[in-house]
């Protein structure tokens, strides 16, 4: 089977850097916990595993008083 022409890499002029528009579901629920009069709050329903994208929702969103912490199997956001 004959190979094709290998495309190499080019530049392409572009008038701008798109800029990210998918929002993590966590980004939401930690700007509501932000805005709320909570202390604490769990993530019902979120696993552990997602306690990373937790975090990275925190980092994007810039909040220093902000936390998330697992503790039984379960993830919970905290204000400082």
């Amino acid at each position: 089977m004959p190979r094709g022409k290998r495309i190499q890499p080019r530049l392409v002029a572009v008038d701008e850097v798109p800029k990210a528009v998918r929002r993590s579901v966590y980004v939401e629920l930690v700007e509501e916990f932000a805005r709320s009069d909570m202390k604490a709050a769990k993530l019902e329903g979120a696993k552990v595993s997602s306690l990373v994208s937790v975090k990275k929702a925190i980092a994007a969103l810039g909040l220093a008083t902000v936390s998330a912490v697992t503790a039984n199997g379960e993830v919970y956001l905290t204000k400082k």
